[in-house]
């Protein structure tokens, strides 16, 4: 796993229930999270964000979140091929 992503979409989401006001640009959310001192791997998550990217709500920012990293996870699958039986 990239040292750039979070561990799990946990940890995303414990973040996002820390957001209280909507909308949120993604340069607010990075300025939050080091506010709040989260996870390193958080902060520069969102610094991945177009920084004028905007969420209006709660559910818009979950779900783009977890689009983000399961693109993410897809990729580093795509990139590290494993053989048939490392998938048992």
């Amino acid at each position: 796993m990239s040292p750039n992503k979070p561990q799990n979409l946990d940890s995303l989401h414990q973040f996002i229930q820390r957001v209280e006001q909507y909308p949120i640009t993604a340069k607010e959310i990075v300025e939050l999270a080091i506010k709040e001192q989260v996870d390193p791997m958080i902060i520069n998550f969102y610094r991945a964000f177009h920084k004028d990217e905007a969420f209006q709500n709660q559910e818009e920012l979950v779900v783009r979140s977890e689009q983000i990293q399961l693109m993410d996870s897809a990729a580093e699958l795509e990139e590290h091929p494993r053989a048939p039986y490392e998938w048992l």
